[in-house]
């Protein structure tokens, strides 16, 4: 009987975790395309193709130039889709040549039941392999 209790209460708080972190590592994972937990799990996210389309933009009309500004709004953009709170001042971007190295991070807050927490995840994009 008390086995029984324990496995009751081991999955009752699997399901409860489940629930909790499973939309903001989903959410993490669409905005990214790399899920943290395997790292060899990887497609193209939000965030690439937002950052392909700016440049897709900026090689349809040869005067306009990708400024950091442009890639900090694209970023932010698709960050409030996924109800990911980033500030222009949080993106990082370290220019070489015609590439960008973008890194910034984010806590995404988790309300359980009798504490809040954040999981912290950080972000390092270069954009070689989305300009071409």
């Amino acid at each position: 009987m008390f086995f029984r209790l324990i496995v009751v209460v081991f999955i009752f708080f699997v399901v409860i975790l489940t629930f909790k972190l499973g939309p903001i590592y989903f959410s993490h994972y669409k905005f990214c395309g790399k899920f943290p937990l395997f790292p060899l799990i990887d497609f193209t996210g939000e965030m690439q193709q937002a950052l392909a389309y700016v440049n897709g933009r900026a090689s349809f009309d040869a005067s306009t130039s990708i400024s950091d500004a442009v890639i900090r709004k694209e970023i932010i953009g698709v960050a409030r889709k996924r109800n990911i709170v980033l500030e222009e001042k949080d993106i990082e971007i370290n220019r070489v040549e015609d590439n960008a190295e973008i890194n910034f991070e984010y806590t995404a807050p988790v309300d359980f039941f009798i504490m809040k927490r954040g999981i912290h995840f950080q972000v390092r994009e270069d954009t070689a392999a989305l300009w071409f």
